[in-house]
C-alpha cells in the first residue's frame, strides 16, 4: 500500500480484506487517498478509510428455503471457513430459511479453520454426508465430495456451478456494484467538489433489495427443481425484495 501512495499515480487503494491496522498508517500521511479495507476484523476508522462490508444472509436464507423443500433425508451440512461474523451470519440464515418451509430439518456445520484449504474441505464435507446430510451449503469451495455422493450443494459469494455443474444447485452471490458505485462517488465528490472523504465508522452493507446480494440461477439442475418449488422460493425473493419480510441477522457462531 505504502508503494502504491508514494508512487502518486492512484486515487483509490482497496485493500480487498482485513487490512484497516495498515490502512491506519497511511490514512493521515496520504490524506488524499481513499482507502477501502473489506469485511470482518476490521476497525472502522473514518476519514479517508471506507469499510466495505458484505452480508450474502438473505441470499443465504432462500437457498436454506430451497434445501428444506429439496432434501430427502431432513439432514443438511454447512461447510464453512472461519466462524466470522460474514461468515456465521448467512450459515445461521441458511439453516434458519430451512427450518422455515421444513420444522423436522437438522443442521450440522463444521469450519475448516482457514480461506482456503481443498483438502479439509474434502474430509469436512465427506464426514457431513457420512452423517446423513443430502443437501450441502460450501463455503469452503471443494464440490467434489458432493459429485462423489450424487447429492446437491450450494456455492458461495459467487455463481459456483461451473465448478461442478452436477452438483451445485444454486449459490449466495455477492453483488458488488452498489458497493463500487458508493466509493467512485465518495472519490467522485472529493475530486470535483472537494467534498471531504467521510468514511464509515460502523459496517455497511448494501440489501439484496439494494442490489447487494442475490441467489444464482439453477442452470442445468433447474429440471430436478418442482415448478411449485421455484414458485415458493420465487414469491419468497420478492417478499425479501419489497420488504415484506425481514431475513434475521443472526451472527452467533452456528451450532450442529
Amino acid at each position: 500500500m505504502r508503494l502504491y501512495a508514494e508512487s502518486g499515480r492512484f486515487d483509490v487503494i482497496w485493500a480487498h480484506s482485513t487490512y484497516s491496522d495498515q490502512v491506519k498508517r497511511l490514512k493521515d500521511e496520504f490524506p488524499e487517498i481513499l482507502f477501502v479495507v473489506v469485511g470482518s476484523g476490521n476497525e472502522g476508522l473514518g476519514g479517508n478509510q471506507y469499510w466495505v462490508y458484505k452480508r450474502v444472509h438473505e441470499a443465504g436464507y432462500l437457498l436454506g428455503a430451497l434445501a428444506g423443500h429439496m432434501t430427502e433425508s431432513d439432514v443438511l451440512g454447512a461447510v464453512g471457513t472461519f466462524p466470522a461474523d460474514d461468515v456465521n451470519d448467512e450459515i445461521n440464515a441458511f439453516f434458519a430459511g430451512a427450518r422455515a418451509v421444513n420444522p423436522e430439518v437438522a443442521g450440522n456445520t463444521a469450519f475448516i479453520e482457514s480461506w482456503y484449504d481443498p483438502a479439509k474441505a474434502s474430509e469436512f464435507t465427506a464426514a457431513k454426508i457420512a452423517t446423513g446430510a443430502d443437501v450441502i451449503f460450501q463455503l469452503a469451495s471443494n464440490f467434489r465430495p458432493c459429485e462423489e455422493a450424487k447429492i446437491l450443494c450450494f456455492g458461495n459469494f459467487a455463481d459456483q456451478n461451473s465448478f461442478s455443474p452436477s452438483t451445485v444447485l444454486s449459490s449466495a452471490v455477492a453483488r458488488w456494484d452498489p458497493d463500487i458505485r458508493w466509493i467512485v462517488d465518495e472519490w467522485w465528490a472529493y475530486k470535483t467538489e472537494g467534498a471531504p472523504y467521510d468514511g464509515n465508522t460502523e459496517m455497511r452493507w448494501f440489501s439484496m433489495a439494494e442490489g447487494g446480494s442475490d441467489i444464482a440461477p439453477y442452470h442445468g439442475l433447474a429440471d430436478r427443481t418442482p415448478d411449485a418449488v421455484k414458485a415458493a422460493i420465487d414469491a419468497l425473493r420478492a417478499s425479501i425484495m419489497d420488504g415484506s419480510f425481514v431475513v434475521p441477522l443472526d451472527v452467533s457462531t452456528p451450532k450442529s
